[in-house]
């Protein structure tokens, strides 16, 4: 099954700006900053999920899109 192409877009520019935030987050001290990572790092985790099942391709295999 293909997405339309706006839907794979806004999963794929989620997942990129997901991995920017946590990556932000992750070099912060805080404790909040620390915990909201986690969340970020668990909704990260779902829309890779939902962007191959819906597409067929692997859950790490995105990063081919911005090649």
């Amino acid at each position: 099954m293909t997405l339309p192409n706006h839907t794979d877009k806004i999963l794929r520019d989620d997942i990129h700006w997901l991995e920017g935030r946590i990556h932000q987050l992750q070099a912060a001290a805080g404790a909040s900053e620390r915990k909201l990572a986690i969340c970020y790092q668990k909704l990260l985790r779902q829309r890779k999920r939902q962007l191959a099942s819906m597409d067929g391709s692997c859950p790490d295999c995105w990063q081919d899109f911005f090649g």
